[in-house]
Order: C-alpha cells, then structure tokens, then sequence
C-alpha cells in the first residue's frame, strides 16, 4: 500500500466529505508529512478535531487499517508507550487522553483523538541532520543535542 493510499485509507471520510471534493493527495506532500518535513493540511486537522468526526476516524481505523495489521494489539501499546513517555505532553492531557486506553472497548477513540492532538500541536520540522542514525534506530532524537558529530570516523588508509 502506498503512503498516500494509506492516508486515504485513514482519512476515508474527511475524503468522502462533499466539501473536501477538491482535495487531492500528491505523494510528494504526503511523503514530506509523514517524515516530518511537513504540516499536515490544517483542512484535514481542522475536520478532526470535532469529537463527532474524531468518533467516525476512530470506526475508520476499525475498519480499513486494523485487518491490514499482524498485531493490533501490540501497535497500539506501543503507540501508548510512546505517548506517555513523551515529555512535550502536559499531565492533564495524558491523564485526559489515557482514561480512553484503559478500557479496551475505547482504545480505538484514544488513537483517533491522539491522532487529532497531534495533528493540532505545533508543527517542529524534523531534523535530517542525523535522519540515518534515527532511522537505524542507533541513536535517540534526546541523545543527538548532546553529541557534535555523530558520524564515526573512517580509518586511515595509509
């Protein structure tokens, strides 16, 4: 599935709305949102942070990108973990957002209104200074404001 099927796919009924017909996906853009390099449209966010709509993106995740997943279940701890341990995040948002996690029968609203706050927040572009290094998963973002150069240094020749 490509990236921008795949946001399709997630935001199926911003997309079906009739006064989002206009609007299109080039994979350029999307590429550039989901590394990073871009905000993502304040059409889309904007349609999200109705709770109603929030209710309808959660359905969605149930229906079009659970069933293309081996282990939702894992997925979704692991995006919880993530949430939690991020300390750009007030308290009382966690304690707000978190109360959907515990019960199971409202996780999926958890990650539609997670996918909403993130979407809302402000928008810091990615560093790609060290893009390798984060993406092998050999340094952490935190660690690199610390380093100078994070690059090894190649061995003498002669």
């Amino acid at each position: 599935m490509s990236q921008p099927d795949f946001l399709y796919e997630l935001f199926e009924d911003f997309m079906d709305d009739p006064a989002n017909q206009d609007f299109s996906m080039d994979n350029g853009l999307v590429c550039r949102w989901l590394t990073g390099q871009a905000k993502i449209s304040p059409k889309i966010s904007a349609y999200y942070s109705k709770p109603s709509n929030q209710k309808k993106l959660a359905e969605t995740i149930h229906q079009n990108l659970l069933p293309l997943m081996s282990d939702c279940n894992m997925a979704m701890q692991d995006i919880y973990t993530l949430f939690i341990q991020d300390d750009t995040i007030s308290d009382a948002k966690k304690k707000n957002l978190a109360s959907l996690y515990k019960p199971a029968s409202s996780r999926l609203l958890f990650l539609a209104k997670l996918i909403s706050f993130g979407m809302e927040r402000q928008f810091i572009k990615r560093d790609t200074k060290n893009q390798k290094l984060i993406a092998g998963g050999a340094l952490s973002p935190i660690v690199l404001d610390y380093i100078m150069d994070s690059e090894v240094p190649k061995p003498c020749r002669h």
